[in-house]
């Protein structure tokens, strides 16, 4: 892949991605998807520190390159982010209406770094963000120890060797009637 600019220097991929937006746009229509994506675009570009780089990575999703600044400053950079972007209230055709982003974060040390290693690993971190409940931020490879602690714990010998599934569930019973609103199931449905 092409080398990112700051050649030497450590590089960060900051990946935000709007969270549910297709319902925001559905509440708001295009116009008004259209103003939040904009102030949203606004807001991205405003927290940006000096000498990073922005753009438009796709309909609801936006990218910085941080330069010269450590995985800890990129994290932080990105979760500030996440915080203020939470507590703006936009508008909806006159309603307010509170968003909130999943932001997966990727840093390289040594350079030059691959770009597009950087990005795809920031996609990588922002899927485990999304995948984590949304509305948070993630570092690529934040998961990678508790993976291979669950595996080790899994390996032949060892106290998950043979377990399954049904051993840890416990089943669940929900009863709807007929005549209950949509909302009950899905009340239900998200308890459980």
């Amino acid at each position: 892949g092409k080398e990112s600019p700051g050649r030497g220097k450590p590089v960060a991929c900051v990946l935000l991605d709007v969270d549910f937006f297709g319902r925001a746009a559905a509440t708001c229509g295009n116009r008004g998807a259209a103003a939040i994506l904009e102030k949203l675009g606004e807001t991205f570009t405003s927290q940006a520190p000096d000498g990073a780089s922005a753009a438009c990575f796709g309909d609801d999703r936006f990218a910085m390159l941080l330069t010269d600044c450590t995985d800890v400053e990129a994290v932080q950079w990105a979760e500030t982010l996440r915080q203020t972007i939470a507590a703006i209230e936009f508008d909806a055709d006159g309603k307010p209406l509170k968003i909130t982003v999943s932001i997966g974060v990727a840093h390289c040390d040594v350079g030059p770094p691959a770009l597009l290693d950087v990005v795809s690993q920031a996609e990588q971190a922002l899927e485990g963000a999304k995948n984590s409940g949304r509305d948070c931020v993630v570092r690529y490879g934040e998961f990678d120890e508790e993976v291979s602690a669950w595996a080790d714990l899994a390996a032949p010998g060892r106290l998950f060797e043979h377990t399954v599934a049904r051993d840890v569930m416990s089943p669940c019973t929900a009863t709807l009637k007929s005549d209950d609103p949509v909302e009950r199931a899905a009340a239900l449905l998200k308890q459980t």
